[in-house]
Formats: structure tokens, sequence, C-alpha cells
């Protein structure tokens, strides 16, 4: 079957472009393409049709094309203009580096209301003034796009409907957010970074075995998927803050060594082959020498660290020069135990915080996320969520 003008299809779409030396790549399943209805640049659109499942194109354009960008985006305020929906008294200030809704500075921003959503990243704070950046985070730059066509579907009747732009769904909603800016880092709110609704010792916290899976069957096969294409077998590698899984390829072929809290969890992994109970926020010292390990791997956990720098400055030291560092997280965690900073950032910030603390230690950054696949219908969560969890991984190579 081949694409037409009035054909419906499945399209796994790949993003990728760049920021300050770090490779970014966003991969996006679309599920119901409508070529009749739906919104493609016009090149896309003639480069789509004739194709047969299976086949995939290639796209290269700016965001500029998507999402209009201009200095005039620049706005300095007076702080009275900052109104953050937090519910705090007073309000805790505009942070450089960070993004937020609009709607936080609606007093000042013409055609911007309180619910605005839109994000803004706060450029600088002087005095009693704030300037802001309203352009869309992915202003300025090239993205290549890979289309791959994955099923056509039988065509049904038109009877109207929602028409979709999918380039704009994809971008609108956090792309960009993660770019490391040299010029204006996040400012890190240490309190926030420390402050977790249970202040209790981790260790009553983890005392009882918790056998569960974090996120659903499609994520952790996209995360298998990654970490084979950064560990071949044979690999040292430590799991850190381990649990009951992994999170690996099937017959991976690689030693493993799980670093965690409760031992009845990683006793029943069987990807470990051996395991030692620590607990980082008490010692966030790594008991293992310099380079002992090819990789690291941090998934689904670091939301959890209140001295992530510390953490991740110590995967640096147990690794061996070019050693990879794994990290990934979604949106599902212990609400007892996050930190209320991871809560606060968007999605796609988070991907940027963890990159700023991994820049000391790492080069040859890149961030990876899968959005919008369908979630199985063997999941628990199903049918009341009906998009598999999220996925975001950011990996790196330890500087010699």
């Amino acid at each position: 079957m081949l694409m037409t003008d009035t054909s419906r299809a499945a399209i796994h779409f790949i993003l990728s472009w760049k920021s300050d030396g770090v490779c970014h790549q966003e991969h996006y399943f679309a599920p119901d393409v409508n070529m009749w209805r739906d919104i493609f640049p016009n090149e896309l659109r003639k480069k789509l049709l004739g194709k047969r499942p299976g086949e995939e194109i290639s796209h290269s354009f700016t965001a500029d094309q998507i999402f209009l960008g201009n200095t005039e985006n620049f706005v300095t305020l007076p702080l009275r203009h900052w109104r953050p929906a937090t519910g705090e008294k007073p309000p805790p200030p505009p942070l450089p580096g960070r993004y937020y809704p609009q709607g936080f500075a609606s007093g000042g921003l013409a055609g911007v209301f309180p619910q605005t959503l839109l994000p803004m990243r706060i450029v600088s704070v002087q005095g009693d003034t704030f300037t802001v950046d309203c352009n869309h985070p992915l202003s300025g730059r090239k993205i290549d796009i890979t289309l791959k066509l994955k099923d056509i579907m039988p065509n049904r009747k038109e009877r109207g409907g929602r028409c979709s732009d999918w380039l704009m769904d994809i971008l609108e909603n956090g792309p960009g957010m993660q770019a490391r800016r040299q010029d204006c880092p996040m400012t890190l709110d240490r309190k926030k970074l420390r402050l977790r609704l249970d202040r209790q010792d981790d260790r009553i916290f983890y005392a009882a075995p918790r056998m569960v899976s974090h996120i659903d069957s499609q994520a952790n096969a996209h995360l298998a998927s990654v970490i084979a294409t950064f560990l071949p077998p044979g690999c040292r590698v430590l799991d850190l803050m381990a649990s009951v899984d992994s999170h690996l390829p099937a017959r991976h072929g690689l030693d493993v060594t799980g670093v965690g809290l409760n031992s009845e969890e990683m006793d029943a992994n069987p990807d470990l082959a051996r395991y030692a109970v620590h607990d980082l926020h008490a010692d966030p010292v790594l008991p293992f020498s310099d380079g002992a390990f090819d990789a690291v791997l941090c998934s689904l956990s670091i939301e959890y660290l209140e001295n992530p720098e510390d953490v991740i400055r110590e995967t640096a030291r147990v690794l061996k020069p070019a050693g990879f560092l794994l990290i990934s997280f979604s949106n599902r965690w212990f609400p007892q135990k996050v930190t209320k900073l991871w809560t606060e950032l968007h999605e796609f910030e988070r991907m940027g915080l963890v990159l700023q603390l991994c820049w000391p230690h790492y080069c040859n950054l890149r961030t990876i996320s899968y959005r919008n696949w369908p979630r199985p219908s063997s999941d628990k969560y199903f049918p009341d969520i009906p998009t598999s969890d999220p996925l975001y991984i950011i990996a790196g190579q330890a500087r010699s």
C-alpha cells in the first residue's frame, strides 16, 4: 500500500538538533496521521507521498520556519509584574536560566493571560527588574527530521474533526528547554533541591521491598534499546540506585554490579552479578576504586537525590576514561522522596538540569526523548492512561 493524499498512517518522527556541542534527539510517535486533513510543510508532504510502510524520509528546516523568533521577544519588566501561581507569600523570585509559564508575568506581557502556559526563559534579574526571552526554546536552531512510515491504515469516510499540525505538536511543549546555555546557566534553588516530603532516613523508607516496575513495558523497551546502543557485551556496568529491574536488553552479556538500598529487591534482579547496599544520601562516595567500570547506569532514580552533584562526580571517578554514563527518568516517582525542585521543573528542563550537572565531568553529551507511544493494553493503567510513559535519557562519556 502506498501513501497518498488521502491515506491514514502511523509515523515515527525523529528530530535531531544541537546546542553548545550537545546532540539532542526527540522521538515522537504519531499513531493516526490523516494526510487529507493534517498539516505538513509542503516539501515534507511531497516526500511522504508514494512511500510504503518500512520506508523513511529525511528533511531539514529551522525552528524559526515554524515558530517566529526575534529580538523583540526579549522583554524587561518591573519585578511587580512577577506573579507566579505558587501560593507562596512572598512569592519566590525568578531565577536566571529557568523556564516559567509566561502567565507568571502576564501583567507586563501583551496578549498574555495568567493561564498562558507558553514558556519564557529568565535571562537576568537586576535590581527591581527582570528580563525574559519569550522566543520558542528552539529559536534559531537547525533541525533534521526523519519520518519512519510504520503503517498505512485503510481509509474511512471523512466526517471532519481536529486538524493536527504534527511538527507543532512535537515541538511546542518542551523540546529546546534542555539546551545548555553558557551565557545563562540554570540557577539552582538549593533549598528546594534538598527538600522532600519525607525527611526520614532513606533506609527507613526503603526497608520494605517494593517489587514494582517504574515504567510500562513500551517505555522499558525504549530504554533497553538505547542502553544496547551504548554498551556492548562484556562491559563492566554499575547499576546505580538499583532495584528489581535494571532495564537491560535480553541476553545483554554485561557484567553488572548493583548499588541500592534494599537487598531483597537487588537479590530478585536477575541482571545483577553482585550488589552492595549503600546509602548515597548518607555517603555519596561510591565503594569502588577509580576506573572500575566501563559504564554507569542511573535509571529512573535521579529525581530522589538531594546531592546529585556529588553523586555524578563520583560516577566519573569510578568510570574508566571515555566510559559511559546513562541517566534516565520518566514522569513517575515516589512522591514522598522526590525533591521539590524536580517537581517544579518542566520535563525537558529536567534534562537541562542533569546536563548542567554532568558538564564538568562528561563530554560528548547527548539527550534522547521518547513520547506518545501507545500504552500496551496489558498494562494495569490501560485504558485510563492510553499513552506510554515518556522517557528522557542523558548520556555522556567521562572526561579523560
